[in-house]
C-alpha cells in the first residue's frame, strides 16, 4: 500500500517540497538558536548596565557633589528673586494705620509673611479682624494666632500670618 502511493506520487514535486520543508525547519531552528544568543546577549549588556551604575552611584557620594547642588539652589534663588525691600516699602500700605508692627517674618520659600502685631486695645481688634477678612484677596489665607492682653495697658498683642501678594511687590 504504501508503494502504490509513493508510485502515485509525483517524485519531483515530492523532493521538491520535502526540501523545501527541510529549509523551512532549518531555518526555523537557526532562527530560534539566534535569538536565544541575542537575548543572552542583552541579559549580560543589561547586568554590565547594572553594575556600571551601581559602580559610579556608589563613586559619586554626596560630599562629591554637594557644590553641585549649592549651586543650583542659588542659581534658582536669583532666578525667582524678589527683592524683599520692595515688599517692605509696600506692604505698609496695605495695612491699617492703627495696627503697630512690632516684628516681620518673611518666609520667601513658601511664600508666607507674619506679623508680630499689637493694638491698643480689644475695638481696634475686632477692627482689624474685620479689615483683614474683607481683604482676602489682599492678604490672601491669612490666620491670627497667639491672641493675648496685657492687663495693665490694654495692649492686644497678636500674630498675622498670610501669603505673599505680587500686589506688595509692584511699585
Amino acid at each position: 500500500m504504501i508503494k502504490e502511493f509513493l508510485d502515485i506520487l509525483p517524485k519531483k514535486l515530492t523532493i521538491t517540497l520535502l526540501s523545501f520543508l527541510l529549509a523551512i525547519i532549518i531555518v526555523t531552528n537557526l532562527l530560534n538558536y539566534l535569538s536565544k544568543i541575542n537575548e543572552r546577549r542583552i541579559d549580560e549588556l543589561n547586568k554590565k548596565i547594572d553594575n556600571l551604575t551601581q559602580e559610579y552611584s556608589n563613586k559619586l557620594k554626596e560630599e562629591d557633589y554637594i557644590g553641585i547642588l549649592h549651586l543650583i539652589a542659588i542659581d534658582y534663588l536669583f532666578s525667582n528673586k524678589r527683592k524683599n525691600s520692595e515688599l517692605l516699602t509696600n506692604l505698609p500700605k496695605y495695612l491699617p494705620k492703627s495696627l503697630r508692627v512690632n516684628s516681620i517674618s518673611i518666609d520667601n520659600i513658601n511664600s508666607k509673611i507674619e506679623l508680630s502685631v499689637s493694638v491698643p486695645n480689644f475695638l481696634e481688634y475686632a477692627k482689624i479682624k474685620k479689615y483683614f477678612e474683607n481683604k482676602k484677596d489682599t492678604f490672601p489665607n491669612f490666620k491670627i494666632e497667639n491672641l493675648s492682653l496685657n492687663q495693665q495697658t490694654g495692649v492686644v498683642d497678636f500674630k498675622i500670618a498670610f501669603d505673599i501678594n505680587p500686589i506688595f511687590y509692584k511699585q
